[in-house]
């Protein structure tokens, strides 16, 4: 979106906006390679710069339009730093591809002068980008023409209008076809073997899942040719060191339970009853 377009859509009082940072030579260059700078290095650091001057356009412009107290401005990064990149996960377990904390936790910022104070500076709450949507919505009043589809997050609006709110009532998922590669010596150990989850003829087969509720956390890995369940603590345990399923095998039933209803949901909205942009769902008249 170029800043003309950005003027535009803010002086009609709606702002979506979808920023991509790319390192180019004007920020690779504060980073010239030398004995303690890497190429790698140098494009990493040059686009964290790129982007923080970009953002910072964003924000000047909607100040000097006199819009900004009432405009959200939604911040987050990509999920965990790229293999054999610079990037740091402070003691996380994997990196990108990984559905251990290192691979899927990362940094969110909201900023609402109107509705968020000053004051309200961290939260704890668990958040994901797919509440970005209902929440959107939901400042809106905006209603669903699908009531039925299942959208996979929650409104944030109650987290902003009560920062004191730690506990979130829907339950984070995640899945992916990527095997995770980024796993230290003598990771993963423990966990019990469980059934196969759901898979659609038209889906790939799913390597990792996880199923984050709150303080607990169940972490599927294809291994061995069999679906390993994990069990961890992520409030009282970061860094994923020990696992709690043959402790909890009640717990893991169930969170295993809700895990594969919501991705049914999920391979339903990747179905023709949902979505008609699959060319493997197209009828034969399209």
């Amino acid at each position: 979106m170029c800043e003309r377009q950005l003027i535009k859509f803010a002086q009609q009082r709606l702002i979506v906006l979808f920023v991509v940072d790319t390192a180019v030579k004007q920020f690779t260059d504060l980073y010239p390679v030398g004995p303690t700078v890497t190429p790698q290095q140098q494009d990493f650091w040059g686009s964290l710069s790129a982007m923080d001057a970009q953002i910072g356009r964003v924000r000047s412009t909607l100040q000097s339009l006199g819009v900004a107290e009432d405009t959200l401005v939604w911040f987050t990064s990509d999920n965990g730093p790229e293999v054999n990149q610079p990037g740091v996960t402070r003691g996380l377990v994997g990196r990108k591809r990984d559905f251990t904390e290192g691979g899927i936790r990362m940094p969110s910022i909201l900023e609402w002068p109107a509705r968020i104070s000053k004051n309200h500076n961290i939260t704890a709450f668990p958040a994901v980008s797919n509440d970005i949507l209902p929440t959107v919505l939901d400042i809106w009043g905006v209603e669903s023409d699908h009531p039925t589809w299942q959208l996979d997050g929650m409104s944030l609006l109650p987290l902003i209008q009560d920062p004191t709110l730690s506990d979130r009532s829907k339950p984070i998922g995640h899945a992916t076809s990527q095997p995770g590669d980024a796993f230290p010596t003598g990771f993963p150990s423990g966990g019990v073997v469980g059934p196969e989850p759901p898979r659609a003829e038209y889906d790939e087969m799913q390597h990792q899942f996880a199923w984050t509720d709150n303080d607990m956390k169940l972490w599927v890995h294809y291994e061995n040719s069999s679906y390993v369940f994990r069990l961890f603590n992520i409030s009282a345990d970061w860094f994923e060191t020990t696992d709690m399923s043959k402790a909890n095998p009640d717990m893991v039933s169930k969170m295993q339970e809700e895990l594969f209803a919501w991705y049914r949901s999920v391979l339903n909205s990747s179905s023709f009853l949902e979505n008609n942009c699959r060319l493997d769902q197209r009828g034969p008249d399209l």
